[in-house]
């Protein structure tokens, strides 16, 4: 077909719409398109062309139509208007309009995403931006993939609640809870609720698969996830914000154990330890750090009892709580941690490695995980114990 001249006329346009068949107006509209972008036309011919191109948009067949889309989703002839028109047609031609196109408001987005259309939504969901309004209905009413593609786009803005409601509604979806996992700056509280959901799925699948005990696999999955949700105190411990909601989340979910108070302290996060003793306490923080830290054996005593735990547990809390006081009783820095855990690993184990406590030596058993294989050493060294402990793994 003859490539569009610059000196469009109305005959032309005739004799470009007159063919009908796909393949002739595909040709006819990327010629136009070509001439429109060459901004070589005069100002008569340009409105000629935008005519065509607007005439397409709404009345030529579907390739047609998917042809334009595609054509001018990045191009300045995409108006707002016809960026509006092109959103609402079948999923094929909207795509790209979606995908790319930077005028389109929350408003349209929520009616599209309202649709239902599982590639629209996709399209929506790995846009360039994505505000939290779009992000929560995508959550909300988008399909599987629609939600996999949003927590993959590290341009979608996504508040806490919508990752705790795409994990229930998705519950059991790996490719959601892998998203979600993915992301960058993921709230700790988050990431401790995905632990949680992946230790609940290995559980199901091994005791179909080999026929084991329940209870015993229950045990040895929550002992597991104990040492990621350990893991996962650092990174919020000097933000009081975040730990308290971490804190709190644990104490909903009957997950804030005594091991895992005694594995943040010995780990030097007494942020934690703290906040968590005054959750279960009900009190300030600051009363928990007087009682605790600084209140000596009558105190922990006072808030082990307000907290609802076994005081037979106190006697390695107590061994940690003297080597905080001796390092300065706040908030060990990452330059002092690791000598901070060899110290009070050290302590801890030391002290008492002799009791015949049941809990005692569970609380123990517990303490190496996820300790760097020096830093065992180094305590056990200390210690004055030739051998470093071997725990089964879970």
């Amino acid at each position: 077909m003859e490539v569009l001249r610059r000196s469009l006329s109305y005959r032309d346009v005739e004799r470009l719409l007159a063919d009908r068949s796909a393949g002739a107006q595909i040709e006819t509209m990327q010629n136009v398109v070509g001439e429109l972008q060459s901004e070589g036309l005069s100002y008569e011919a340009r409105r000629l062309a935008e005519g065509v191109v607007q005439a397409y948009s709404r009345h030529a067949e579907q390739a047609v139509r998917e042809a334009l889309a595609w054509q001018i989703a990045h191009s300045p002839l995409l108006s707002r208007e016809l960026s509006e028109h092109l959103a609402r047609d079948v999923a094929s031609v909207a795509f790209p309009v979606l995908r790319y196109s930077d005028d389109l408001d929350d408003a349209l987005l929520l009616e599209v995403i309202a649709e239902g259309d599982n590639r629209k939504q996709v399209a929506v969901a790995m846009r360039s931006e994505v505000s939290a309004t779009v992000s929560d209905a995508l959550v909300d009413q988008g399909s599987e993939e629609a939600v996999v593609a949003l927590m993959g786009n590290s341009g979608a803005e996504i508040s806490d609640p919508a990752y705790d409601r795409a994990l229930d509604r998705f519950d059991g979806k790996t490719a959601v809870a892998n998203a979600i996992a993915g992301r960058g700056e993921l709230p700790a509280r988050v990431a401790e609720k995905l632990v949680h959901r992946v230790a609940e799925e290995m559980r199901r699948a091994l005791v179909a698969r080999y026929k084991l005990s329940p209870v015993l696999l229950r045990g040895l999955v929550d002992h597991a996830r104990e040492s990621v949700t350990a893991l996962l105190l650092q990174p919020v411990a000097g933000r009081q914000d975040d730990l308290d909601l971490f804190v709190e989340h644990l104490v909903v979910n009957n997950r804030l154990s005594p091991s895992l108070m005694l594995r943040a302290l010995c780990a030097g996060d007494v942020s934690f330890f703290v906040v968590a003793l005054a959750k279960l306490c009900r009190i300030a923080p600051d009363n928990a750090r007087r009682l605790a830290l600084q209140g000596g054996a009558l105190g922990l005593r006072a808030a082990f009892e307000k907290a609802g735990l076994p005081t037979a547990l106190m006697p390695p809390f107590r061994s940690a709580i003297e080597v905080v006081n001796e390092m300065g009783g706040t908030g060990i820095d990452e330059a002092g941690r690791r000598s901070f855990q060899v110290r009070a690993l050290s302590r801890v184990f030391g002290a008492n490695s002799s009791n015949e406590d049941p809990a005692i030596d569970e609380l123990l058993r517990q303490l190496f995980d996820g300790k760097p294989a020096p830093v065992v050493q180094q305590a056990m060294e200390d210690a004055g114990i030739p051998f470093a402990p071997v725990f089964a793994q879970a």
